[in-house]
């Protein structure tokens, strides 16, 4: 989406991350409803991190209201 971004942002705040990791949006789906699920894989170093895998959720107005995804331990 057009504001994926800043979804982005919101992840490495929302997680905490390091300024060796990133996100990078694969797929954005829009549901019957309006809203917005926008599928992001993690990288550190710009590799891959298996499992690494967050959706953001946002309504008809582009706001997020979740995220949920699987973070390595």
């Amino acid at each position: 989406s057009a504001n994926a971004s800043e979804s982005k942002i919101f992840l490495k705040v929302a997680l905490n991350t390091n300024k060796d990791d990133d996100f990078y949006l694969y797929r954005s789906i829009q549901d019957e409803m309006g809203n917005i699920h926008e599928k992001f894989q993690q990288t550190f170093k710009g590799l891959k991190v298996e499992f690494g895998e967050f959706i953001v959720h946002k309504n008809k107005a582009g706001s997020i209201y979740t995220i949920n995804g699987k973070h390595p331990a």
